[in-house]
């Protein structure tokens, strides 16, 4: 086996498979995203509606429509070229014609699994690939968990492992024993690479300086892809790395003129505090693309104010080959279909809900040949939108949930409290540079929060005034109350910012009570 072969720079790939070459500008019959319209600081993010006139600017060039055209083999020009503006693309790309298209692939990718690979040809036993479609007939399909990627990878396989380009393993945060592993080719990541160029298109123009704070020190890692579509787009790529600091970070998206940051909801916070604090200009970033964890309202609007800009978010995880849903400005996140297959179930019973119930998000890959994922049970909470998108774009929307299935605390009353719930009530503090919260249900007060100073705050007494405030204006309090409430702590010693995603921890009862100043951070695992 082979592991981390380069992808091809400058390149993506077509239905074929073909090498392409990407366009670094568009021709001017061709027309790129509004600049106008990106530093109007009006623009929503992936969970809010934006305006009519925004919807018809922004319809012609939501860039992912036209590499689904090409994938579909639809000849119009938006498919050659994600910067041209073609009224034919319209026309030809169609919700039906992609959920039919997806039957074809879907269809495919279950005569192969069946054949080719170990788990699947047990798990397929009797199954009809003729009598299944894109949407119907999926709930007959055995759904795939998580743990067969931790106890037999191998056994998904349906290729050579010689074919193998990149082995990427998850340890998942909070729980022990094996870690998931799964496996791409060089194609796979090609497709990637291929996904975020034309996505970055709706998101950024030729010339733009992008600054990056992804993980980036791996070959094939998702900064490292997203720096060579960056590439392949005609823009300038910036790695950053939350271990800088956030001064050293606004000052490099300073000094190197960035137009696009990309980056979890929770970094570019701290990177838009520290831009305000060192008095830089809010008009140089014309858009934010906020990924990698949830995205809390509240905090996607402080970024927007500060900047000035419009903030899109995307969704992705490994397993869906990192790219998964943009979005277009208005309500919810486009899917990446040519890839991705969709659907949403109820997590106790694995029932298939309708679109605009939440529930668990459940993804089968349709063109991914070196190891598919049929039926795979994301773990991430969301909803398919039903309904056409202001945007033009007939790709299908989901809107992420509060967070993943198993992540949030069920309290005695039956209700649910979540860590982007407490993200959306405490991060927009300009004084808090961050928190943990911690859930002992065997004590007086269940829920304790340890709020860590921003470097330029007032007295811990005011940041903790203040964020006791902010969460008795919320909804939660009621239901906090009812079982002891919530004691605030503070702490001067923050853990260090990495690109882990923020939960819960659940106490073991017996843990001594925090003095002043101490966290539970210094004390756990």
């Amino acid at each position: 086996m082979t592991a981390d072969r380069s992808v091809l720079p400058r390149q993506c790939r077509g239905q074929a498979g073909m090498p392409h070459e990407a366009p670094h500008t568009a021709p001017p019959c061709c027309a790129g995203p509004d600049r106008e319209n990106h530093h109007s600081g009006k623009d929503s993010t992936g969970s809010d509606a934006g305006s009519d006139a925004e919807g018809q600017r922004n319809q012609a060039v939501f860039t992912p429509d036209g590499l689904t055209a090409r994938a579909m083999g639809i000849s119009c020009a938006a498919a050659c070229n994600p910067a041209c503006s073609d009224p034919e693309l319209r026309r030809l790309l169609t919700a039906s014609g992609i959920s039919a298209w997806q039957t074809d692939r879907l269809r495919e990718v279950l005569a192969l699994a069946a054949e080719a690979s170990p788990y699947y040809r047990q798990a397929l036993q009797g199954v009809d690939p003729a009598s299944i479609s894109a949407r119907g007939g999926l709930h007959r399909l055995p759904l795939l968990h998580a743990d067969v990627l931790r106890r037999a990878p191998l056994s998904l396989l349906c290729t050579s492992q010689d074919d193998v380009a990149r082995v990427v393993t998850l340890d998942t945060s909070g729980t022990s024993g094996r870690p998931k592993r799964l496996f791409f080719s060089e194609e796979d990541l090609n497709a990637t690479v291929e996904f975020f160029s034309w996505g970055m298109q709706s998101v950024g123009h030729p010339g733009d300086t992008v600054l990056a704070v992804l993980p980036g020190e791996r070959p094939a890692s998702v900064g490292r892809l997203l720096g060579t579509a960056l590439e392949n787009a005609g823009m300038r790529s910036v790695a950053g790395n939350m271990g800088q600091g956030a001064p050293a970070l606004a000052r490099l998206a300073h000094t190197e003129k960035a137009a696009v940051i990309v980056g979890s909801a929770s970094h570019v916070r701290h990177l838009a505090l520290a831009w305000q604090q060192a008095g830089y200009d809010p008009g140089r970033i014309h858009t934010v693309l906020l990924c990698w964890d949830s995205v809390p309202p509240a905090v996607a609007g402080l970024i927007r104010r500060i900047f000035g800009c419009r903030v899109l978010v995307h969704w992705g995880m490994t397993e869906t080959g990192l790219g998964g849903a943009l979005g277009c400005g208005h309500q919810g996140l486009h899917l990446r279909e040519a890839d991705l297959l969709a659907e949403v179930i109820d997590p106790v019973t694995g029932t298939p809900l309708p679109d605009g119930q939440e529930g668990e998000l459940v993804i089968t890959t349709l063109r991914r040949r070196t190891m598919p994922l049929i039926r795979y049970r994301t773990g991430d909470l969301a909803r398919l939108l039903a309904g056409a998108c202001p945007c033009g774009s007939p790709l299908r929307r989901i809107s992420p949930g509060r967070g993943r299935t198993g992540e949030g605390i069920t309290l005695p009353d039956g209700g649910s409290l979540y860590p982007a719930d407490l993200d959306n009530i405490l991060l927009p503090l300009a004084g808090l540079h961050d928190f943990e919260a911690c859930w002992q249900p065997w004590a007086g007060t269940p829920l304790q929060i340890t709020l860590y100073p921003a470097p330029a705050a007032g007295t811990d007494r005011t940041l903790r005034q203040q964020a006791e405030k902010a969460l008795a204006d919320s909804p939660l309090p009621a239901a906090l109350t009812r079982h002891g409430g919530t004691t605030f702590h503070v702490a001067r010693t923050a853990p260090q910012a990495g690109f882990g995603k923020r939960r819960i921890r659940v106490i073991p009862q017996g843990t001594p009570p925090l003095n002043s100043g101490e966290s539970y951070h210094e004390q756990l695992p």
